[in-house]
């Protein structure tokens, strides 16, 4: 949880960088998907951490501990398929438990965010460019299932209370971050 906490944290340091230097979003949104993975794992994981793992491992795992088999190496899987899992039966873990359920932005804002990380992380010497003033409102999207995770999916509990308050805190301080840049974009 806390290397989730310390990607947020990041986001936001690297957010105030981005204001005067749009080189800074890179970073941005590279921290804010590792945020986003980590509190994903976290809503997920459960008491056996399958649910984090490709599906195939997880199916391979249980099997070699039903024959007393090696184990194989767990794989965490893919974000996109870790948001996915957020949304099913996967995340009613405990009476207290609930799904993401999506707004018509939250899908369209999280394969951004992977695809533009991914081109960060794994890029091939070439210029890009991307139209900085949409990253706002994408970003906001990103934060809500963050913000959903932590505190409403009713998966992760926190009972460091100054964890939570970091959490909440970090969030807030982003989000008007993000929408006073939306508004000077708009005007």
């Amino acid at each position: 949880m806390e290397d989730s906490v310390k990607a947020l944290e990041l986001t936001g340091l690297f957010l105030k960088k981005a204001k005067t230097d749009v080189y800074y979003w890179k970073w941005v949104l590279v921290s804010l998907h590792n945020s986003i993975q980590g509190f994903m794992v976290c809503a997920l994981r459960g008491k056996d951490g399958l649910n984090v793992l490709k599906d195939r491992v997880a199916e391979r795992l249980i099997e070699a501990k039903q024959n007393n088999a090696p184990l194989p190496k767990p794989e965490l899987d893919t974000f996109l398929n870790l948001y996915r899992k957020i949304q099913t039966d996967k995340m009613l873990m405990n009476p207290k438990s609930k799904k993401f359920i999506p707004g018509k932005h939250h899908d369209k804002s999280i394969r951004r965010l992977n695809r533009l990380r991914n081109h960060f992380i794994h890029f091939t010497p070439k210029s890009w460019s991307m139209e900085a003033s949409t990253l706002p409102l994408m970003s906001v999207y990103c934060l809500q299932v963050i913000r959903f995770l932590a505190f409403s999916s009713g998966n992760i509990s926190c009972n460091n209370q100054e964890l939570r308050s970091r959490i909440g805190r970090t969030l807030h301080e982003i989000e008007l971050a993000l929408q006073k840049m939306q508004v000077e974009t708009t005007s």
